[in-house]
């Protein structure tokens, strides 16, 4: 039989392991989720909110460390950021500066 401090340990090692996939999974479904959100405001050309989406996209990603989504975060965000009709010039400074990062996140990919 196993002592009753190693079935202890080991029902604690299982719960928080349990816990981490589970909070692993939130974070990779909101990632998806503030991706679609992102496509359909960018497409009604609402990018002001497309570019919180993708930022909210790129928090999950950082959170998971998971680089390859972060690129695609940043991606989003430029994107929506290239596309605002007003201050044109600082948000093509800015687009550019987030394309770069997300090509810097993907050679490590």
């Amino acid at each position: 039989m196993i002592p009753r401090l190693y079935r202890s340990l080991l029902f604690l090692f299982l719960v928080s392991h349990s816990y981490l996939i589970n909070a692993q999974n939130n974070l990779s479904n909101n990632f998806d989720i503030c991706i679609k959100n992102w496509e359909s405001l960018h497409d009604q050309g609402d990018y002001d909110e497309a570019i919180r989406q993708a930022g909210k996209a790129l928090l999950s990603a950082t959170k998971l460390n998971d680089k390859e989504r972060m690129a695609i975060a940043l991606n989003k965000e430029a994107t929506s950021l290239i596309m605002k009709p007003k201050n044109i010039k600082k948000n093509r400074k800015i687009a550019k500066e987030k394309f770069e990062r997300s090509l810097f996140y993907l050679e490590y990919v």
